[in-house]
């Protein structure tokens, strides 16, 4: 695997979203791509191929949250809560659909991977 880094587009909100939860979990692997960011101050991360991994498993592991704190999402449940479905489409179409996107677009190698 190459350490080569790739400077990388990414909107500055989610560049936000992703060092607020690094920071606030204590993701040791990525907190030296966030160490000097200030927020909405950049729109480009310089990653290397692992750094780009690693988002794909931040992403990941914030949808799996979404699933057991937001499970009454199915309109024909009985337990259906609108609330419910509306965190969970801001966490599956905010930090997991757009790191997926920018990071594939940027490690296409990484879009092979299940």
């Amino acid at each position: 695997m190459s350490m080569k880094k790739k400077q990388v587009l990414l909107p500055a909100e989610l560049i936000d979203m992703l060092s607020e939860v690094v920071r606030s979990e204590g993701y040791v692997a990525l907190q030296p791509l966030f160490s000097d960011h200030q927020p909405g101050s950049n729109e480009y991360l310089l990653l290397t191929e692992q750094d780009a991994r690693n988002l794909l498993v931040l992403a990941d592991i914030e949808m799996q949250r979404a699933e057991l704190r937001y499970p009454f999402i199915d309109d024909s449940d009985d337990n259906y809560d609108p609330a419910h479905e509306h965190a969970y489409d801001d966490v599956m179409l905010g930090i997991y659909e757009k790191t997926y996107y920018y990071i594939q677009s940027a490690f296409p190698a990484l879009g092979q991977q299940g």
